[in-house]
């Protein structure tokens, strides 16, 4: 399985430098709505749980160039067949003609809106109750992802903790036997964070050490109590991972969690997870 490559090493320096002097960037980084995380040399901006725009260094043209997926420039109501046109300074236009670039975020966001679904907007919900979340979309082999890593204060200094989202109806949650489903993917991802230990506390460290240098972006995406773990992490203290991932359901009510159909499931959940497993309705 694939190991764990996190962190802007060479190029830290022009992000840093950019971030401060385009105003659009830094608008973009002080959006409540809006996230950032940092990639391997390259850093994604998410709004709703849809990466909205990678950025990454051309090494060439000593800067920072960005891009973002055609389908959040089109009016969603037209022909998905339709094109984006580039005029002859390089500047595109959406079809409904609504923006040219994304330097205009309210109006970027609307076109977004129609892609944001699931469990992806439940995790925004979730980072942007939390204020701790370092990294998302952990890529654990081909196609497997697990969804949100949290940084935690610990007596010796912070741990690390991987968490899984499921939205309620998903059928991974009620597998037939425990070798399927959400046991058979909680236990992949146990074995992938053992395996990895040592890159995982290397790049997470390398992590913290970027939001240091970015202080805009700690100050909008983190609590104060966040901020000052990171930085001691940046400094040195000790870094620990949580070796088992811990599992979130989400996307219910009450009555939907208090359902006599429900029940057996839950006690196998609890069985298997205990204190790791976490309820979020959203009542």
């Amino acid at each position: 399985m694939a190991g764990y490559e996190r962190g802007l090493r060479k190029s830290f320096d022009v992000f840093e430098r950019e971030f401060n002097e385009k105003k659009w960037l830094h608008n973009l980084i002080k959006d409540d709505e809006v996230f950032l995380f940092i990639r391997d040399e390259y850093i994604n901006f998410y709004y709703l749980g849809c990466s909205i725009l990678k950025l990454k260094f051309n090494s060439r043209k000593k800067c920072l160039t960005g891009e973002t997926h055609f389908k959040y420039l089109l009016n969603p109501k037209k022909n998905k067949s339709s094109y984006v046109s580039i005029n002859c300074f390089g500047e595109y236009k959406t079809v409904n003609g609504r923006i040219r670039n994304i330097h205009d975020i309210k109006a970027f966001k609307k076109l977004v809106i129609p892609y944001a679904k699931g469990e992806k907007v439940k995790n925004q919900e979730i980072i942007k109750k939390n204020l701790n979340i370092i990294d998302i979309e952990i890529a654990v082999g081909r196609g497997s992802f697990i969804d949100l890593a949290a940084i935690h204060k610990c007596a010796n200094g912070a741990e690390i903790t991987f968490y899984e989202t499921k939205l309620f109806n998903n059928h991974d949650l009620r597998p037939k036997n425990q070798n399927e489903g959400v046991y058979k993917q909680m236990q992949k991802y146990s074995k992938w964070i053992c395996e990895n230990q040592k890159s995982l506390i290397q790049n997470c460290r390398k992590l913290c050490e970027n939001f240091v240098g970015l202080n805009d972006v700690t100050k909008t995406q983190y609590s104060s109590e966040i901020r000052e773990l990171i930085k001691i992490i940046a400094d040195g203290a000790p870094l620990f991972i949580k070796k088992e991932p811990e599992l979130i359901i989400t996307g219910f009510n009450l009555s939907q969690l208090n359902h006599k159909n429900w029940g057996r499931h839950q006690e196998k959940l609890n069985e298997m997870f205990g204190d790791r497993l976490w309820l979020l309705s959203d009542d």
